[in-house]
């Protein structure tokens, strides 16, 4: 640690009281700022605290409801914007975020024909939100706000394809149709990103990523996905879409393979694996049901739930299979979409599909832990084959009779 000279102590008796700690630190460059304090400390010097004058609390008093934050800042320059809200608390001031005439007159000339940062730069003491309901108030609009509207699809996009099927069932299981959008929710990178290529494939479109969801700005596919659900799609009532029920088991087993990657997930414990896709519309679980049992040989069973999550109010349903069989079925014919993950319990990250294969591969190889023969068709939950249980239950028969007559003997 440096020591301090003379001029430099008759620098800071003279300095700290009025001077800001990035002038003394520059000034007195050999010292950090705290050893600046500790010294001043010692000698007994105190900060000057700059007091509210009279001019500064009239002028707070007459322009705090009226003038922008950069005004105030200008002409307050000793105090930050916090010193300036204390203050005014302290008085009884209320900022009623009131409009001077030149901001309305900016507002009016940029807002028709600017973008959102010219608008906020000519505006510098206004937030967005705040500009918008000032626009729709004076009954302003822009004069291209919907771009999107004139975003042409590709050609053919109308066509079944294996990328519409996969599509279509994304957006039946985290997807959403808006006004102007289609959004999907999923938090998985892949499974995403794969969405995006889809879209971009099949539609000619650019997704587009905000805080774990995408985004796809298209009038002309909002219509064509409301058209395909007959009616406005995103709603509660979602069903199966005809063009995908009167299509082949190729097309069926994809759009119902990303539903179930989206909204299904497999259960595992000791003896039984079974495979559940929730919902709240029983209208698109009764589709798929029908779908299963049709096309694929699948029986499945709907029950009622609770709540299908905390915030929502909305009363869940769930469609499980649970016979082996048919899970074996589903497994081979459907599973679920290669990019689907699970999102909690103790296969937590892994694909849904690689954890169900691996329980069913489990399942149907089984073999007798005596003999070593085959026991994959045995329907009961023994690790032996018939011919070791008989053997055993023979030997235990004659060990209880020998133990028997043990007993009489005795008696």
């Amino acid at each position: 640690m440096a020591e301090w000279t003379a001029e430099e102590l008759a620098f800071l008796k003279k300095n700290y009281e009025i001077m800001p700690k990035k002038d003394l630190v520059e000034q007195l460059h050999r010292h950090p700022l705290g050893c600046i304090y500790r010294k001043a400390q010692q000698l007994g010097l105190k900060k000057s605290l700059h007091r509210w004058s009279q001019d500064e609390e009239n002028y707070l008093v007459k322009n705090y409801a009226i003038a922008s934050k950069v005004a105030l800042l200008a002409n307050l320059k000793h105090y930050s914007w916090t010193a300036i809200v204390c203050k005014a608390c302290s008085l009884g001031l209320n900022r009623m975020n009131l409009w001077t005439p030149s901001e309305l007159q900016i507002l009016k000339e940029v807002y028709p024909n600017s973008s959102k940062e010219e608008i906020m730069k000519a505006l510098p003491g206004r937030a967005w939100w705040c500009i918008g309901p000032k626009a729709l108030e004076l009954k302003l609009k822009r004069k291209n706000p919907n771009w999107f509207r004139r975003i042409k699809l590709k050609d053919g996009y109308q066509n079944l394809t294996t990328e519409l099927a996969q599509f279509l069932g994304n957006l039946s299981g985290d997807g959403h149709v808006g006004r102007n959008i289609i959004e999907y929710a999923c938090i998985f990178p892949d499974s995403s990103q794969h969405f995006i290529d889809i879209v971009e494939k099949q539609f000619g479109l650019k997704g587009r990523r905000y805080d774990g969801h995408i985004i796809v700005f298209s009038r002309e596919l909002v219509d064509f996905c409301n058209k395909l659900w007959h009616g406005k799609a995103g709603h509660r009532v979602v069903r199966v879409p005809e063009i995908i029920k009167n299509t082949g088991k190729e097309y069926k087993a994809e759009f119902i393979k990303y539903l179930f990657g989206d909204d299904g997930t497999c259960f595992l414990d000791k003896w039984t694996i079974k495979v559940e896709l929730s919902s709240t519309s029983t209208t698109l679980l009764r589709d798929v049901q029908k779908m299963l049992i049709e096309d694929f040989g699948i029986e499945s069973k709907i029950n009622k739930g609770g709540k299908r999550t905390k915030e929502s109010h909305a009363q869940a349903y769930h469609l499980f299979v649970r016979k082996i069989y048919s899970v074996k079925k589903f497994c081979e014919q459907i599973g679920f979409s290669p990019f689907a993950r699970c999102e909690g319990g103790r296969n937590k990250g892994k694909f849904k599909q690689q954890v169900l294969q691996e329980a069913v591969n489990k399942k149907f190889n089984r073999k007798c832990i005596d003999c070593g023969a085959d026991i994959s068709n045995c329907r009961s939950k023994s690790v032996r084959c018939e011919k070791c249980r008989k053997k055993i239950d023979s030997r235990n028969y004659k060990a209880r009779l020998k133990a028997r007559k043990i007993a009489q003997g005795k008696d």
